[in-house]
């Protein structure tokens, strides 16, 4: 297993006033292992295929994850940020399950 070191996204959303709502982005480090490393194109009906990601990633968990463990968003790895696509509690570990590239506008 390889390792991997980089950073967790959480995105609160938060009502500034009525009908006014904002992202709050949380950016916390975290080091783990690479579980499995699947990299695979989308080839749908666009010119351009998308790259993503079937990766599995583990991270010990902290505290502080634990706070805004539901709201996780994205993994920066390798200067990208990635899509979480599910998350697996398995104590003392965070399993997350990636997907391609965190595109939020």
């Amino acid at each position: 297993m390889s390792r991997v070191s980089g950073k967790l996204g959480f995105v609160i959303t938060r009502e500034t006033e009525e009908g006014v709502w904002l992202e709050d982005k949380i950016e916390l480090p975290a080091k783990g292992t690479i579980r499995s490393l699947y990299v695979r194109n989308d080839n749908n009906a666009s010119v351009n295929s998308n790259l993503r990601l079937t990766n599995e990633v583990s991270i010990l968990l902290d505290s502080k994850f634990q706070t805004y463990l539901e709201t996780l968003k994205y993994v920066i790895w390798k200067g990208s940020k990635w899509e979480v696509q599910s998350i697996g509690v398995n104590y003392p570990r965070l399993t997350i399950h990636l997907g391609g590239l965190y595109a939020h506008v």
